[in-house]
């Protein structure tokens, strides 16, 4: 059925289509940072460090937990962190030991570009994610879901990031139906260090506040997170509080310049938890859940 000229075609196409299989085989992906940096990864990283929380909880809801071989002191969650090495915090990681567990590339933030350079001087490879907005987070997401993800599996891996992230917008979604009637168009307050530092209406917490009807009181001319002293707050007269780093529900009623204010007098004040508190300033898929804590708080208060 097949002349010599027509054999030739049929083992020429068969050449060019293992040529294809082995050149898809051996594909890079690109991986772009928040600085522009574009890192080219053949094959899924296998030994991540992240030095940064919520890089961290990411890598693991993207089910590539057991790819850390190293995080910084504050990644807690999930459990299964606990068993990596620690590398130490912002200003103190421990270079030497990190050089030493031979990570394919260390996930960071911007916070310390001095280690960043030393890294990269080392022929680390280095990705620095630092979200300041939902919409920058889901970005990050999806780039870290090309570092982690077979090349020939990326309809899998980009389905899951696109599940997660869209499972996390009809959570937020839901929880802007459920912020009752009476919080809607209340000024509130919301406090995210023990020293006094808000989030303004710039940051991503000040945009969700926005979205779910609440007036916040930082304004963002200030900055993101501002240091707010007592005797500002107490000018600005918020109807609602939310001290979010962990704060002692008790310990906020004796401190001059809270006791006097209305909210705390008419218990109109939310105390979360540290998970809780991760959960809302860790901006990561966990995000939804730590906005759920301040809407279910605000919905045990006693209506104004």
């Amino acid at each position: 059925m097949f002349g010599p000229r027509q054999i030739f075609i049929l083992r020429l196409l068969l050449c060019c289509l293992g040529w294809a299989f082995s050149q898809c085989s051996n594909a890079t992906r690109v991986v772009i940072d928040e600085r522009g940096v574009e890192l080219a990864f053949s094959s899924p990283a296998k030994r991540i460090v992240s030095l940064y929380p919520s890089l961290t909880e990411s890598i693991c809801l993207l089910n590539a937990c057991d790819r850390l071989v190293g995080v910084d002191r504050s990644s807690n969650w999930p459990e299964w962190v606990q068993s990596v090495p620690h590398l130490g915090g912002l200003w103190d990681t421990s270079l030497e030991e990190l050089v030493r567990l031979k990570p394919d590339v260390v996930l960071m933030s911007f916070s310390n570009p001095k280690l960043t350079h030393r890294l990269e001087a080392l022929g680390v490879s280095v990705l620095v994610f630092q979200p300041q907005t939902v919409e920058q987070m889901k970005h990050a997401l999806r780039e870290i879901t090309k570092l982690v993800d077979p090349v020939d599996a990326d309809l899998r891996g980009a389905g899951h990031v696109e599940q997660l992230i869209h499972q996390m917008d009809l959570d937020l979604m839901a929880l802007k139906a459920q912020m009752p009637a009476w919080a809607q168009g209340r000024r509130i307050y919301l406090e995210v260090g023990s020293d006094g530092y808000a989030a303004s209406q710039s940051s991503y917490i000040g945009q969700l506040l926005q979205a779910y009807a609440l007036i916040n009181v930082v304004p963002k001319t200030l900055g993101d997170f501002p240091k707010m002293s007592r005797e500002w707050l107490v000018r600005q007269a918020p109807d609602i509080v939310v001290f979010a780093h962990g704060q002692k529900r008790a310990s906020f009623k004796n401190v001059p310049g809270l006791r006097v204010l209305k909210p705390v007098i008419e218990n109109r004040v939310c105390v979360l938890n540290q998970e809780q508190a991760d959960r809302l300033l860790r901006l990561g898929p966990r995000l939804a859940s730590g906005v759920r804590s301040v809407v279910d708080c605000i919905n045990q208060m006693r209506p104004l």
